[in-house]
């Protein structure tokens, strides 16, 4: 008898195991699937270089400031954040009763915590590229990253408890949008008692939407924030974010059916997923400019007249479009900023599209342009006889051979021959930043969300120069532009210097791309700005959920 029981239950392991698996696929109405890719680097808010930090951090803390749906500043943990004396200081005062998920008071001090981190030389061995575009405005942070000052120095004051004052390294009007969803704290209290180990997941705790329950191998369970302010708003109490390479995320997305694949790259799966398994493909409104570096400091681009012939030849409106090949995702684009139509382009803090959006020059005929373009380069010297010839320098991994294609054809008929050099992403990027190059393409993302954010590479003191271009016109347009806030004298200013790009041309804006690599499952309801990253805003429709 005994024999047969076991025979009976050995049977029926493989129908048990059968249903655990049915029950694991089905979706949990307070349960929410996330395939994130890449783990995470750290979960210390200071560390941020993988796009799958940036989508844990901004769930498991709360900034001081975030953004609306037309990118303007709405409270975060501080109630407010006033700009004072001409935007030399910021005040902000936190929210009351705010907690950290092991129940003790948030502070301003652990903000000041975060920002004095975040200059301190002694940390700078790990990544800090979140870090080092954020606390640079702040006063005496180059001297305290230069072991100048120590980290207290750092001009952060806070006031009683709740109240936190930042001055400005120089006075600027955007400094909110450069924090917002950005700065947050660090638990002083848990950093008092575990050091630099603090974020490790068996001390971790965190003061947003949710709390780190667990972290396995393939997998982190986010758990709600019980003392989280707005924790009765929340529709998932469970995240499970699952982790993996390409492969492994082509397997788990038959396996656990998700409710959104972040960075999905399978074009076949992707199409039957959409087909076949109510999945849509999301386009992030945030994405990253296509540019033509010109290396000013070569003899042949020190010319002028040589970067606008070129810049006049290439019809972006048509070579893009030809390179899309039906993807509306990659915009042609002649300005530093987003194109018309798109997340934010209505929002006062961006440049008025209409008329940032091209130059004057665009409306040309073709062939107008193209006389335009050969009587600069014979003026220049370049004829028949003595043939422009130039080097282009790119990745080769992804291809960029569309682009390259497309440029050297329409420069063809200038006369203008082109040698195309494709090195590994690493050493592309190296040569660029150490002038080692003539021609260029690269591509560039706004660290936050103001014009300022992209003319800021051509300061003429900007690290980030790389065409190696000086403008002391330019540059006096950009110092007058930091302490502004939305005025219409602003926004002249940045239209003005845009200009002075197009007549000088040190780079050549060509394209804005919009990724569009995540899937949604489609009774996946988001009630803020389509923001998906933030799983506070995310809801199941109600069908789904009943």
């Amino acid at each position: 008898m005994r024999y047969a029981l076991l025979f009976i239950a050995f049977m029926a392991l493989p129908l048990i195991g059968q249903a655990h698996e049915k029950q694991s696929t089905a979706k949990q109405p307070r349960e929410l699937r996330v395939l994130l890719g890449d783990p995470p680097s750290s979960y210390d808010p200071v560390f941020s270089s993988l796009s799958s930090d940036g989508v844990v951090h901004v769930n498991l803390y709360e900034s001081l400031v975030a953004t609306d749906t037309q990118g303007e500043i709405i409270p975060g943990a501080s109630e407010t954040g006033n700009l004072e004396a001409g935007g030399s200081r910021y005040r902000f005062k936190l929210r009351n009763n705010l907690r950290w998920s092991d129940g003790h008071p948030v502070t301003a001090r652990d903000y000041q915590t975060t920002l004095q981190r975040m200059a301190n030389p002694a940390i700078k061995a790990k990544d800090l590229t979140k870090a080092l575009y954020l606390v640079k405005w702040v006063k005496h942070a180059q001297a305290i990253s230069e072991g100048k000052l120590p980290p207290e120095a750092l001009g952060v004051k806070v006031i009683g408890s709740n109240e936190l004052v930042i001055e400005m390294a120089q006075p600027i009007g955007f400094f909110n949008h450069v924090i917002a969803n950005a700065l947050h704290p660090t638990p002083t209290h848990v950093l008092a008692q575990q050091g630099e180990n603090w974020s490790r997941p068996e001390h971790h705790v965190s003061n947003g939407p949710y709390r780190l329950a667990a972290v396995n191998e393939g997998k982190i369970t986010l758990e709600a924030n019980p003392f989280f302010h707005g924790r009765q708003s929340l529709h998932f109490k469970t995240v499970q974010l699952f982790l993996g390479d390409q492969r492994r995320q082509q397997q788990l997305t038959a396996t656990i059916n998700p409710d959104i694949a972040m960075d999905y790259n399978h074009s076949a799966q992707t199409h039957w997923l959409v087909k076949y398994k109510n999945f849509h493909v999301h386009r992030h409104d945030a994405g990253q400019a296509g540019l033509l570096l010109f290396n000013t400091r070569d003899p042949v681009f020190s010319d002028v007249r040589v970067r606008q012939a070129l810049q006049l030849a290439a019809e972006l409106d048509r070579l893009i479009p030809r390179i899309a090949n039906g993807d509306n995702n990659l915009i042609p684009t002649y300005s530093l900023w987003q194109p018309p139509n798109h997340q934010g382009n209505n929002s006062p803090n961006r440049l008025d599209a209409a008329s940032a959006y091209r130059p004057h020059w665009h409306s040309w005929p073709s062939q107008m342009r193209l006389t335009a373009a050969k009587n600069l380069l014979a003026a220049a010297g370049y004829d028949k006889s003595r043939p422009l010839v130039l080097s282009l320098h790119s990745i080769y991994d992804p291809p960029q051979d569309p682009i390259i294609n497309a440029l050297s054809h329409q420069w063809e008929r200038l006369g203008v021959k082109v040698n195309s050099i494709e090195k590994p992403y690493p050493q592309h990027y190296q040569d660029i930043f150490k002038g080692k190059y003539q021609l260029a393409i690269a591509s560039w993302r706004p660290k936050f969300n103001d014009p300022v954010a992209m003319l800021r590479l051509l300061e003429s003191s900007s690290p980030n120069n790389l065409p190696g271009w000086q403008s002391p016109r330019y540059d006096q347009l950009l110092k007058s532009i930091y302490p502004m806030t939305q005025s219409p004298d602003r926004q002249q200013i940045l239209l003005e210097a845009h200009r002075i790009i197009w007549q000088q041309v040190p780079l050549m804006a060509l394209y804005y791309r919009f990724e569009a690599n995540t899937l949604i499952a489609d009774d996946l309801l988001v009630n803020k700005d389509d923001n998906y990253t933030q799983f506070r805003y995310l809801r199941r429709s109600e069908a789904t959920a009943r």
